[in-house]
């Protein structure tokens, strides 16, 4: 949803803005779209910073996901194949879309909400209608709260229910992984992808400096989000930390001024200030996930 769109001729594409190249980006590694096939250097090989350059073209300023109606049928999205080629090169291949497929991510951290069983109902329910496939994905990235037997429970439940998945755990699919944790190796391969072209950045504030920033804004009743210190930080103090190891996440570098439209089924055309609303968000932990 934090992609700007426009029809074309019965055809939703990605404004051509090169700042919302990382946002499409990141719709697209989110979702369980992309199967993971392991580089021939392995799982663990990341490579330096400059062994990851210039992954991109310089010309990859367009993504396009298209999907029209035929017959009143959602049709697959479809992306640009030099972005497919992007994430080829990293070792990720993009499942086919022939049909929709409508996502659960319940996160398993306590109990199935009703609300969660709604939105698997009503994802169910879609994807019969249209004839797609149902998706599970466990979003078990909180490591400190979620749980094995959490997540077998919100799965008993489910089955209780009837709403049987197509593709996800126990079932598998063209995905392969379908719990985030799984996942982790794309994450880290396209978050330091998207540091090596300028679209994120490493941050080292400490817990206790970011808690402080967030009483502070509150007491003066702004808005509370990263302000951004690190954000165009001398690169000598960077490189001086990083080779210290000190600890650090990466941070997206939201665009400045850019707001974000979409066209929403429900509630029509919907507009938001990026930065003012999201502020440089994680991309990922100082603990890799």
């Amino acid at each position: 949803a934090m992609v700007a769109m426009r029809t074309q001729g019965g055809r939703s594409c990605l404004l051509s803005s090169p700042a919302l190249l990382p946002l499409s980006l990141l719709l697209a590694i989110s979702s369980s779209s992309l199967a993971f096939r392991p580089p021939a250097a392995g799982l663990s090989h990341l490579g330096s910073r400059a062994q990851v350059q210039k992954l991109a073209p310089a010309s990859l300023s367009r993504l396009s996901l298209g999907h029209g109606r035929k017959g009143g049928r959602l049709q697959g999205l479809q992306m640009s194949a030099s972005a497919v080629d992007v994430l080829k090169e990293l070792g990720i291949d993009r499942v086919h879309r022939d049909v929709p497929r409508l996502r659960f991510a319940p996160s398993p951290t306590g109990s199935l909400h009703v609300g969660g069983a709604r939105t698997a109902l009503y994802n169910y329910l879609m994807a019969k209608k249209l004839g797609g496939k149902f998706v599970l994905r466990i979003e078990d990235t909180d490591l400190a709260r979620s749980t094995k037997e959490s997540e077998e429970s919100m799965i008993a439940d489910l089955k209780w229910l009837g709403l049987d998945w197509d593709e996800g755990p126990f079932v598998g699919g063209p995905a392969n992984l379908y719990r985030q944790s799984e996942r982790n190796d794309i994450y880290v391969k396209m978050a330091k992808k998207l540091w090596d072209m300028g679209f994120a950045y490493p941050c080292f504030c400490t817990e206790e400096e970011l808690e402080e920033k967030r009483k502070a804004a509150e007491q003066e009743g702004s808005k509370v989000a990263y302000d951004g210190t690190w954000r165009d930080a001398d690169p000598a103090e960077v490189k001086r930390r990083l080779e210290a190891g000190d600890p650090y996440t990466i941070r997206f570098k939201v665009p400045k001024g850019k707001v974000v439209t979409i066209h929403d089924i429900v509630r029509g055309r919907i507009s938001w200030d990026v930065e003012a609303t999201l502020g440089d968000f994680i991309l990922l932990r100082s603990n890799g996930v």
